[in-house]
C-alpha cells in the first residue's frame, strides 16, 4: 500500500515546532565537553582543495561513516555554516517524527481524541534532553536519515528506505548496533497476542535491573558477529571497561529523570498496545534495549533514546487508538505532563548552558 499525497500535511502548523527546535539547535553555542563543539572546532581542518571525488575516498578510508564530513565540506565550500548541519538535521529528524504520524494515520485509519493527537505530538518533541540531541550532532544527523528510512518503510518503498538507512550507517557507523536491533524485531516479529507482547516488555524491564550480570558476555558475543571493531573508535560500544546503572551516572538528575520517565511512557504504551505489527515489534526490541542499556550505560542510554525520538509517535499513535478506556487515557496523560515537567527541570539545569548566536 502506498500512501497517497505523503507531503500535504506538512502546510499543518504543528510543523513550526520543528523548525523552531532546528533553528534553536543551528543557533545554540555548545560547550567544550560535547561532542558537537569538536565537530565544529574539527571543521577547519576539513581538506576542501580536494575535488569531492577525493575527498570521499580520503575520508572512507580513514573511517567509513564519512556523510557528516562530506556535508561539511560542502558548507565550507559554499560559505555556508556548518551549524546549518545540525539545525537542517534537527528540523527534518522532529519534522520526519511527526510525519510518521501522520502516515501511520492514514494507513492504518487510526483516530483518536484530538487532546491526545496533541499529547503525543509534545511528547515526541520533549522525550530527550535538547542538550543531547544538539550535542550529539552526528548523531542526530543520523538518526534524521534513519527517521525518514522508517516513514518509507511505512510508505512501502522499500529501495527508497534502504538507501536512507545506508546513509545514516555511513553518517554514524555506530548506528548498525541499534538499527541491528531494531531489524531484529522487525523481521522476526511475533503475531499479535497481547500476553506475549506484555510478557516481552516486563522482560525487559527486569532484563535492566540485571544487566550487569550478562551485558559484558552479550556484547562480547555481538563483537564476533560485526566488523564495527575493526575500527578503534567503534570498539567502545562493545568493550564495557564498568557497568554503571541510571544511579551511578554521571549526568545530573535533570537528565536522568528524563530517562525515566521517558522510559516510563514507553513501557505504559508498548505494554497496552494491541495491534501489532513489524514497526512495534522492532520498537520493542528498541525499548529492551534502552531498559538493558539504563542498567549498565550512559552512553548507550542516550544513543539508544535519540534512536526512539522517530517510533515514539508510532508506538504512541497505536496505543491511543487501541485504548478508549478512560482510566488508561488518563494515566497516560498523568505521564506525558510529569514529561513535560522532567523535561522543564532538564532545561533548568542547563540554565547556565543555553548560549544562542549567529555563527557568523
Amino acid at each position: 500500500m502506498r500512501i497517497k499525497k505523503p507531503f500535504k500535511n506538512y502546510r499543518d502548523s504543528k510543523y513550526l515546532a520543528p523548525i523552531a527546535i532546528g533553528a534553536l539547535a543551528f543557533l545554540f553555542v555548545p560547550f567544550e565537553a560535547l561532542d558537537t563543539y569538536r565537530y565544529y572546532l574539527d571543521a577547519d581542518r576539513i581538506a576542501t582543495n580536494l575535488p569531492v571525488v577525493e575527498f570521499i575516498a580520503f575520508k572512507f578510508f580513514q573511517t567509513f561513516d564519512f556523510i557528516y564530513y562530506l556535508l561539511q565540506y560542502y558548507c565550507i565550500s559554499l560559505n555556508i555554516p556548518v551549524q546549518s548541519i545540525t539545525g537542517v538535521s534537527v528540523a527534518l529528524l522532529y519534522a520526519q517524527s511527526f510525519r510518521a504520524i501522520d502516515i501511520v494515520n492514514e494507513k492504518y485509519n487510526l483516530k483518536y481524541n484530538p487532546l491526545d493527537n496533541f499529547l503525543l505530538h509534545l511528547f515526541v518533541l520533549i522525550s530527550v534532553s535538547y542538550i543531547m540531541v544538539w550535542s550529539l550532532g552526528r548523531n542526530a544527523t543520523g538518526i534524521m536519515f534513519v527517521a525518514y528510512g522508517i516513514n518509507y518503510m511505512l510508505s512501502e518503498r522499500k529501495i527508497r528506505a534502504a538507501i536512507f538507512f545506508a546513509l545514516a550507517i555511513f553518517t554514524h557507523f555506530g548506528l548498525i548496533f541499534y538499527l541491528a536491533i531494531f531489524f531484529a524485531g522487525y523481521f522476526f516479529h511475533f503475531r499479535e497476542k497481547t500476553v506475549i507482547l506484555r510478557t516481552i516488555v516486563l522482560a525487559g524491564v527486569i532484563a535492566g535491573f540485571i544487566a550487569s550480570l550478562f551485558i559484558a558476555n552479550l556484547l562480547q558475543s555481538v563483537s564476533n558477529l560485526f566488523f564495527i571493531t575493526v575500527e578503534y573508535d567503534y570498539q567502545r560500544y562493545l568493550e564495557i571497561q564498568q557497568t554503571r546503572n541510571i544511579l551511578e551516572f554521571t549526568l545530573g538528575w535533570g537528565d536522568k529523570v528524563m530517562f525515566v520517565t521517558t522510559a516510563a511512557v514507553l513501557i505504559f504504551s508498548l505494554y497496552n498496545v494491541k495491534r501489532n505489527n513489524p514497526i512495534i515489534s522492532g520498537s520493542i526490541f528498541v525499548f529492551i534495549w534502552l531498559s538493558i542499556s539504563l542498567g549498565f550505560s550512559q552512553m548507550h542510554t542516550q544513543r539508544t533514546l535519540l534512536l526512539l525520538i522517530p517510533l515514539q509517535g508510532i508506538i504512541g499513535a497505536f496505543f491511543l487508538f487501541a485504548n478508549k478506556n478512560s482510566n488508561l487515557l488518563f494515566l497516560y496523560r498523568i505521564l506525558i505532563m510529569i514529561s513535560v515537567l522532567t523535561f522543564m527541570w532538564n532545561i533548568y539545569s542547563y540554565r547556565g548552558s543555553w548560549v544562542f548566536e549567529l555563527p557568523f
